[in-house]
């Protein structure tokens, strides 16, 4: 899961490939938690 991941400082940047909307709310997540991510 990329947001406890991303609380754990398990990574430095998150890959998401999708078309889907629904992880927009994952990406804000990320975002606020001030990790990279690749859209």
């Amino acid at each position: 899961d990329i947001i406890s991941l991303a609380y754990e400082n398990a990574y430095d940047t998150a890959v998401l490939v999708s078309g889907d909307g629904d992880f927009v709310p994952v990406v804000k997540k990320v975002k606020e938690l001030d990790k990279k991510y690749a859209p």
